[in-house]
């Protein structure tokens, strides 16, 4: 399953905002406050967030995302891709909220409550899951692991928030779920065969069980009773129906017979003339219609062609200008472009001239200096640890002695005055002038050795510090990093400016502006051309309509000889027409339906001859109309039908139910079995194999138990502090944390996972394994990471969204 695309037109401040995703790794790059955050909370809140707000409830929902004064609502689309098949989820919160999901079969489904049904199937593993892991943010996963190794309430806790992200069952006890589930199901199968979902024994309607009989069974049975009856009702509803039809029909068809018969019966011999004369009087009104319309026209075309070819010779003059005109307009172009280059450089070059003065006063410091620093420090820290492996308690009462001195751990030699009780982690000296000195140890560390070691590299790293004008190792990080960025941002300046000259330098742009500065102002390029182009067509219809009206002239020369001969044929023509049309008023007319005298006189007799059979047909139907009638149901089939479907409906219902219960009984059942045994063994071997990754194998963990007891050791054995763990340990280890939960619990489905940087705070070298790890769970399921670090981006590749 993986997402395919998020777009909204607001959610905070996110405004007419789209980007596609891509199975594998998708790198959502920005600056701060770009908004890539709230990409991924958007996307959260459209899977799972209901549209209907609680003000109370919501409040922070509201005030983190609604915008206000400006708008009163915010909405979400989400497209999710699972088996191939494609899911579209559109949410929108506020004045007037609503929420859709379209499923692959193309249904639309607006209910809240089934869209939620829907969403479980999809998100099987429960919205805690992926809120929790999927799409928790680095910080809390770091938090997580800070938790796990300093607090024993976490500890003995972590268990079950763990089985309850996995089970989702909202704190319902085991046992009352398990009695609920096998309770319901009890009451739906009884006497239902659920593997061949029909009833035991095959007994249906015809032999159905009196006593013992589920919910299932029973709608099943009731809803085959209403098929039975219904298909009885059907059958002799139809018949009835049948016959009434065809009375009906047969009725129609003979009385329209009978008066079409009486009409068509008139005298034939005018109808046979008329036949003769109608197509000679159409043949001349044509003729005449055709030579009177030449003779109007003949002049006209005369005229037409002459101004035409006048016409054709102004289009070919406005043309000439017209080019003329848009040889200037590109030289007018040339200079709106050369003059948006120069400003754009030169405001490149203002942003360069800032850039280098911030760096002006940063104080330089290289990744030597902070790779020296980290590693003085993290000696001190090794030397310190060393120190503080174990604990020693005495005190020194003194009366009489004189110059008694102290020394205790890595700390100063003191003098003892009277009394004192004191405590050390590894060592203690204990001297009285110069003939007495006791030495006390744990181990056998040579910790004079430790002493100075530690004061050597801690005025190596306090010198270095001084050096580099910071007071701590994180300012110099901070002054780096810094420092780095305005450095890499004045490259990608200069890139900007070299795109803008496009192979083109800066003083030839100068140049070129003052040789076109004289130009005055014009119409743009495209106007011109739309004129061109225009008066390209106008000249092609002005040709065609000279070549048409030629040829029209020619051809009428040709058949009629002159316009005189022309008005001598319209004459004799009318003439003749007249003749003819005086002798057709006295004629009867051949009804408008038949074409021919032939079809009139054939179409009567084929009339009588099927009027006979349908009188004869009729009286055959009538008795049959009377049977049908007695056979007819109390209850209609509409009535019947309807109660079939809404008792079909129930039935699907309750079988669908029985089914998903057994489906998740088995899981349930499976789940609580797998939970019991060595629950979390799988969880620490993953976790284990992650963590020796990330952090180069400097970290590992010796144990872990089923309530997620757990201690890390570094590469020499030693259980490290919680205080001793570095911020890029921390990212290291809560990385493979959420890598091998999901793991754990998605198991080898393919998913999807949103991590923000979790890279900022590790060295290269850990950077890189992490990197190799994410790219190595991309290939198999779906990354969604958010970073402002445009190096991050580029080592990661992917699917790169620019925002």
């Amino acid at each position: 399953m993986f997402i395919k695309k998020y777009s909204c037109q607001r959610f905070a401040g996110l405004k007419d905002k789209s980007i596609d995703l891509k199975q594998g790794l998708n790198v959502i790059l920005g600056p701060n406050e770009a908004g890539k955050s709230t990409i991924v909370d958007g996307i959260y809140s459209t899977i799972f967030k209901n549209v209907r707000l609680d003000k109370r409830k919501d409040k922070d929902f509201i005030s983190r995302y609604m915008p206000f004064p400006e708008g009163d609502f915010i909405d979400g689309l989400v497209q999710i891709e699972q088996d191939g098949k494609q899911y579209t989820i559109e949410r929108e919160w506020g004045a007037e909220p609503k929420v859709i999901l379209r499923t692959p079969q193309g249904d639309i489904v607006k209910k809240e409550e089934s869209i939620r049904e829907l969403i479980s199937n999809i998100f099987i593993h429960g919205e805690g899951t992926y809120s929790s892991i999927v799409f928790a943010k680095q910080r809390e996963l770091k938090e997580t692991i800070r938790n796990i190794l300093e607090s024993q309430e976490t500890k003995s806790t972590i268990s079950n928030i763990l089985r309850r992200t996995v089970m989702e069952m909202d704190k319902v006890p085991v046992d009352k779920l398990k009695n609920r589930l096998e309770d319901e199901i009890d009451s739906l199968s009884k006497r239902w065969d659920i593997d061949n979902r029909r009833p035991e024994g095959g007994r249906g309607i015809s032999n159905p069980y009196k006593t013992g009989v589920g919910d299932v069974l029973k709608s099943y049975y009731e809803k085959e009773m209403i098929r039975d009856y219904m298909e009885k009702a059907e059958k002799a509803e139809a018949e009835f129906e049948q016959v009434c039809n065809s009375l009906k029909a047969l009725k129609a068809e003979i009385d329209s017979k009978t008066a079409e018969i009486n009409e068509l019966s008139k005298p034939e011999n005018d109808i046979l003339r008329r036949a003769i004369l109608n197509p000679e009087i159409e043949m001349l009104k044509e003729r005449s219609k055709e030579i009177s319309e030449i003779n109007k026209i003949w002049p006209v075309k005369e005229y037409i062609l002459k101004q035409k070819k006048n016409e054709l010779k102004d289009q070919s003059d406005k043309k000439t200008n017209l080019i003329s005109e848009k040889e200037m307009a590109k030289k007018l172009l040339d200079k709106e472009i050369i003059l948006g280059k120069i400003k754009k450089i030169e405001e490149i070059e203002n942003k360069i001239k800032e850039n280098k003065v911030k760096i002006s006063k940063i104080p330089k410091v290289t990744e030597e200096d902070i790779k020296e620093l980290d590693s003085l420090y993290e000696k001190m820290l090794f030397i310190r640890a060393k120190m503080n492996a174990g604990l020693m308690i005495g005190s020194i009462q003194s009366s009489d002695l004189k110059d008694i001195w102290i020394t205790k751990d890595l700390e100063d030699k003191k003098k003892i005055e009277g009394s004192l009780e004191f405590k050390a982690s590894g060592f203690i000296k204990i001297q009285a002038g110069d003939s007495f000195e006791l030495q006390i140890k744990t181990g056998e560390m040579d910790f004079d050795d430790l002493r100075k070691q530690y004061s050597k590299n801690r005025t190596e790293f306090d010198s270095l510090l001084k050096k580099l004008g910071v007071n701590d190792k994180e300012q110099a990080k901070l002054n780096k990093k810094e420092y780095d960025k305005l450095n890499n941002d004045i490259n990608l300046y200069n890139t900007e400016i070299n795109g803008v000259l496009s192979g083109d330098n800066f003083q030839n742009l100068k140049k070129k502006q003052q040789e076109l500065n004289d130009l005055g102002a014009g119409r743009s390029i495209e106007e011109i051309d739309k004129d061109i182009n225009a008066l390209d067509l106008k000249v092609m219809d002005i040709k065609v309509e000279i070549s048409s009206t030629e040829n029209t002239l020619k051809d009428w020369s040709s058949k009629y000889g002159s316009k005189e001969k022309l008005l001598e044929k319209l004459v004799d023509i009318k003439a003749e027409q007249g003749i003819k049309e005086k002798e057709l008023e006295n004629l009867a007319s051949l009804p408008d339906i038949f074409k021919t005298v032939e079809d009139y006189k054939r179409s009567i007799s084929d009339l009588r001859k099927i009027n006979e059979e349908y009188k004869a047909e009729y009286d055959s139907l009538r008795d049959a109309y009377f049977d049908a009638e007695k056979e007819l149901p109390d209850t209609s089939c509409e009535e019947l039908s309807q109660q079939f479907k809404e008792k079909e409906k129930e039935f699907e219902n309750l079988k669908n139910r029985l089914e998903k219960l057994i489906k998740i009984k088995s899981a349930f059942d499976k789940t609580i079995e797998d939970m019991d045994k060595n629950t979390f063994k799988p969880l620490a071997d993953s976790f284990n194999k992650y963590l020796l990754i990330v952090t180069l194998g400097k970290y590992k963990i010796e144990s872990i138990d089923d309530s997620f007891n757990l201690e890390l050791k570094n590469m020499y054995d030693n259980v490290m502090p919680l205080d001793l763990l570095s911020a890029g340990t921390y990212d290291s280890a809560a990385l493979a944390l959420r890598v091998s939960l999901l793991e754990y619990i998605i198991g080898k489905n393919n998913g999807f996972i949103v991590l923000d940087d979790c890279l900022v705070d590790l060295d290269p070298k850990r950077k890189e394994k992490a990197i190799e790890l994410i790219l190595e769970y991309s290939k198999e399921n779906q990354v969604i990471f958010t970073t402002c670090s445009p190096e991050t981006a580029k080592l990661l590749g992917g699917n790169i969204i620019n925002i």
